[in-house]
């Protein structure tokens, strides 16, 4: 059964929703302009998402949805400097992730192994990849 995952319950859910809002919102703009047919996809769903909750009582579930400022499903933070080399493998070839880089660092750098590149990662850096 779908539920508001913990971290999201209550008050302090809702007001990190609240403060994500402009980031997610950027990173649901690159999309668009990066694939619109996953940018649709992931609008409609949303919106299914959100009837579906509300015909059916789930009132949490459709006042985080109502808030929720991204195309994107999930958000995984990872607090690291330093990640393993690894692979989305459930992500199809035709979709994307984005990543983006918060905090007050300077001149950090992503290593695309796969593809011989670095590239500057300094704070509200948005990558979007496939795979």
């Amino acid at each position: 059964m779908l539920e508001v995952s913990a971290t999201l319950k209550g008050e302090r859910g809702m007001l990190m929703i609240l403060q994500m809002q402009r980031p997610r919102l950027l990173a649901s703009a690159a999309m668009c302009v990066m694939h619109l047919q996953q940018y649709w996809a992931s609008i409609q769903t949303h919106i299914e998402l959100s009837h579906w909750a509300t015909s059916h009582g789930f009132e949490d579930l459709y006042q985080n949805l109502k808030h929720w400022a991204s195309i994107y499903t999930r958000v995984t933070v990872m607090c690291n400097r330093l990640s393993p080399y690894h692979r989305d493998l459930k992500c199809p070839p035709e979709g994307f992730n984005i990543l983006t880089s918060i905090g007050s660092y300077r001149q950090a750098m992503m290593h695309l192994i796969n593809l011989g590149i670095n590239i500057a990662y300094d704070p509200s850096i948005m990558v979007g990849y496939s795979g």
